[in-house]
């Protein structure tokens, strides 16, 4: 758990600050979800990840967050550590984490995902004998933990031609509603919620591009 509370974190390698003058420490520490984070937890540090954050305690009283720089994430900047006496600025260097002092490690579920295969749904068009046809975008994950966005959809390949995906009868399909949890959705309701969904009508395919047989909506990060 890191010093402020989150849960599923650990510090950036090479961004941890520490010190004492007189009776109060001081320490600041950029965080991003570790590899054993869940999907919410990681998802999480797409709001509040990776921003540099300052804490203080005086002699052995708990440590308490007492601002953040604004930005960019990842970059630290103790010129916005206001408490920060002036002597320990200079020895931490102003907070500077240099790339060659940090890592970064994929979390196994956004692994997972990158061999998934994902579409930004367009038009569907069901049959009579309950199967359809869905055609959009062939979109795929790329993971980038410590950032504000720690996986994006990215289009496969960039101007190419609709990806066109046959449903089987029966096929099970599930949108996202505005919570980030999922509505299950008749596949004659699908059309519908293309025209309403605000969040990119993402959808990763579970099967064969020519016989899938599921749908699920994915929250756009």
């Amino acid at each position: 758990m890191a010093a402020d509370g989150r849960s599923g974190a650990v510090t950036v390698h090479g961004s941890v600050f520490y010190g004492t003058c007189g009776s109060v420490d001081y320490a600041s520490a950029i965080f991003e979800a570790s590899p054993s984070a869940t999907a919410a937890e990681s998802v999480a540090f797409q709001d509040h990840g990776a921003y540099p954050e300052f804490f203080e305690r005086a002699g052995q009283s708990p440590w308490r967050v007492v601002g953040s720089a604004p930005g960019p994430p990842g970059v630290m900047d103790c010129a916005t550590f206001k408490d920060l006496p002036s002597r320990l600025r200079v020895i931490w260097g102003d907070c500077v984490v240099t790339p060659s002092t940090t890592t970064t490690t994929l979390a196994p579920w956004c692994v997972t995902l990158m061999a998934d295969a994902f579409i930004q749904a367009q038009s569907v068009v069901v049959t009579a004998n309950g199967t359809a046809t869905v055609k959009g975008l062939a979109l795929e994950v790329q993971c980038a933990p410590g950032t504000p966005d720690d996986f994006q959809f990215y289009e496969r390949t960039k101007g190419e031609s609709p990806e066109t995906l046959h449903l089987v009868a029966g096929a099970k399909v599930t949108g996202v509603n505005l919570s980030g949890g999922s509505t299950p959705l008749k596949l004659s309701a699908l059309a519908h919620y293309l025209t309403q969904d605000t969040d990119g009508n993402l959808f990763q395919v579970v099967g064969p591009l020519d016989a899938a047989t599921e749908l699920l909506g994915r929250f756009h990060p």
